[in-house]
């Protein structure tokens, strides 16, 4: 199977979600909130609606501001 990095993909926002399940995606977004062990983290994206961004691994290294994010839509 191809990396997800190499695969095209979609931009989208939260309320697009449900549309792209087990599909590679970029969603860019403001972090809201890091979850105390570092595999997740909550974005806003531009109207204001909430996604929860699920890592293989944890963060190693901070991060704050606007964030893009590549990956694959998972129900």
């Amino acid at each position: 199977m191809a990396d997800v990095m190499e695969l095209p993909r979609a931009r989208i926002n939260v309320s697009m979600l449900a549309q792209f399940i087990d599909r590679p995606v970029c969603f860019v977004g403001r972090l809201e909130k890091i979850h105390p062990t570092g595999k997740m983290f909550i974005l806003s994206d531009g109207e204001g609606k909430n996604g929860t961004i699920e890592l293989m691994e944890p963060l190693n290294q901070e991060i704050s501001g606007v964030i893009e994010v590549v990956g694959k839509v998972t129900p």
